[in-house]
């Protein structure tokens, strides 16, 4: 009987030991609310009666947020509201090195400063001044005084917007874009719209008319580049356009520059749109269908339903694919346009009759003329043809003997040099290219002449590159 007192009195105190400890909170709860049930001096309640402990560190101050710190009880583990306490931001850890945060202008200080090696952010108590660098001007504006070629740099003139001084200097045409497997920038010249830029600043348009001043009906583009070895890492793409030095079109109706409206455009080595021309430097036709003048090879073909035309230069490639002729060369490109039924839209008094065009792009290579391409075979370009109606200029009767003319669609562009779907896995290309014009009027800006034997020479990138660079033109 005794030991079944003694048996039941301790099992009496472990229930009492169970709902005693029920009774505590959680160690360090998810937020500092402070416990509802308070501690209580009453040993009879089951309550645990809270003994503080030193102070603990919940989340540790930074040099960018302070801490928190707080007490906790020493038998349950709950957190002592009354206890949280802020803990005071740390000192930054400055650089050894300084930083220019802002730099100075011909007008104004610079400031530069130690950054924290902990959070990046400038220290403020070691901001310091720069003294105004008298060179560094901003000039957003120039005028040309005389035009840089690849042979000489130019000289322009303009004001700084800092100190509203005029400025003077020399400049180069020339520019560089390196590209690698890890560039982000994947076109060059990607949708400039020359055209446009044309007729916005108001240099003239391309309709036969009194209001255009004598100054032609023609756009011209033109820009050497650079053909190094480098671009032999350009592996072919399957996307049409790939890796094209010339790449002229004209917009859809609804502006979508996506779409299959190339007019004419040459790549860098094989094309890239599965046609048949295998050699570097081959053309490739989009939308213009008759060849009036092209190299010896060129031929017409038909592909997924378009008129296609092609045919390989040999002035860049030649008829080696694996000996390209590396170095600069000259690129022009002329687009004109005129009104094939002229006649009939003058005696048009009903608006009833359509305009037709005949539109065509000469390539110019080192001054000598490769291929000149139309659309004579199918005067309005055709139902199924993209670019039916954004030509440079449209027309229609004016029903009293005259026709009205309007700009084409402000969509219209044609491009200089791209290169679109980079794609190399080998190694770095370097597009290289300068003298870039787009004009309006009767002929080009730079008059060149073929070299057929240039002198060999080095051409040696900003990063100490050396690539081919024998120029095979000179100016006139």
């Amino acid at each position: 009987m005794k030991k079944l007192t003694v048996a039941l009195a301790l099992i009496l105190c472990l229930v009492i030991c169970a709902f005693a400890f029920a009774s505590c909170g959680p160690k360090k709860p998810a937020s500092t609310t402070a416990a509802t049930t308070p501690a209580t001096t009453d040993g009879n309640s089951g309550v645990c009666q809270h003994v503080w402990g030193e102070f603990e560190i919940d989340t540790p101050a930074t040099c960018t947020t302070p801490g928190i710190k707080s007490k906790y009880c020493t038998i349950c583990d709950m957190q002592d509201p009354d206890s949280i306490t802020e803990i005071p931001m740390t000192e930054h850890v400055p650089a050894e090195e300084y930083t220019v945060d802002t730099k100075p202008t011909c007008s104004d200080l610079g400031y530069k400063s130690k950054h924290c090696t902990v959070c990046g952010n400038p220290v403020a108590s070691t901001v310091e001044s720069i003294d105004k660098d008298p060179d560094a001007h901003n000039v957003e504006q120039w005028n040309v005084i005389e035009q840089a070629t690849l042979f000489a740099d130019g000289s322009r003139t303009g004001i700084c917007t800092y100190c509203e001084q005029p400025q003077n200097e020399e400049y180069s045409s020339i520019v560089e874009q390196k590209y690698t497997t890890e560039s982000v920038e994947k076109r060059l010249f990607v949708e400039q719209n020359i055209y446009s830029e044309l007729l916005n600043n108001g240099e003239k348009h391309f309709y036969p008319d009194e209001s255009n001043g004598g100054l032609g009906l023609d756009l011209y583009v033109e820009y050497s580049f650079l053909w190094n070895n480098t671009f032999e890492n350009l592996g072919n793409n399957s996307t049409s356009g790939g890796h094209a030095i010339i790449d002229t079109r004209l917009c859809t109706e609804s502006g979508d520059k996506g779409k299959g409206n190339d007019l004419t455009w040459m790549s860098l080595k094989n094309n890239a749109s599965g046609s048949d021309c295998t050699f570097a430097g081959g053309f490739e036709y989009g939308s213009l269908r008759t060849v009036e003048f092209g190299p010896a090879g060129m031929s017409t073909r038909t592909a997924g339903g378009v008129g296609t035309t092609y045919a390989d230069f040999p002035n860049i490639g030649g008829d080696d694919q694996a000996n390209p002729e590396w170095g600069w060369h000259r690129v022009g490109v002329k687009f004109h346009q005129e009104v094939s039924n002229e006649a009939a839209l003058k005696a048009d008094t009903t608006g009833d009759v359509e305009a037709t065009y005949y539109f065509f792009v000469e390539t110019y290579i080192d001054g000598v003329l490769v291929s000149r391409l139309s659309n004579a075979s199918s005067p309005d370009f055709g139902a199924s043809t993209a670019i039916k109606e954004n030509l440079l200029f449209t027309a229609k009767a004016d029903k009293v003997g005259g026709i009205e003319y309007e700009d084409g669609d402000e969509g219209c562009y044609v491009n200089g040099m791209r290169l679109p779907f980079f794609n190399t896995t080998t190694g770095t290309a370097y597009v290289v290219y300068a003298d870039y014009f787009a004009t309006a009027g009767t002929g080009f800006v730079q008059d060149v002449t073929r070299v057929d034997t240039p002198a060999a020479n080095v051409y040696t990138t900003a990063d100490n590159t050396e690539l081919p660079g024998a120029i095979y033109y000179a100016l006139n």
